[in-house]
């Protein structure tokens, strides 16, 4: 849950991908949630996949750009 927060630093982000050797960030959109952070505002996320209602959002981890 920490990890959407808009608050949270994007070292913490980077050190969890990091630790839980994660390669793609899921993003699902529901209708009651809102979500502070965004991801595409990441240089170290591509976005890979939009599914056609806008709700579902993959994205690429690019350890590349990443510190």
């Amino acid at each position: 849950e920490r990890f959407w927060l808009d608050q949270t630093p994007d070292t913490v982000r980077q050190e969890l991908i990091r630790k839980y050797g994660i390669d793609y960030l899921v993003v699902e959109t529901q209708d009651n949630q809102t979500v502070e952070w965004n991801p595409s505002t990441a240089a170290y996320l591509q976005q890979v996949y939009v599914d056609d209602a806008g709700k579902i959002t993959i994205f690429a981890i690019d350890r590349g750009v990443m510190p």
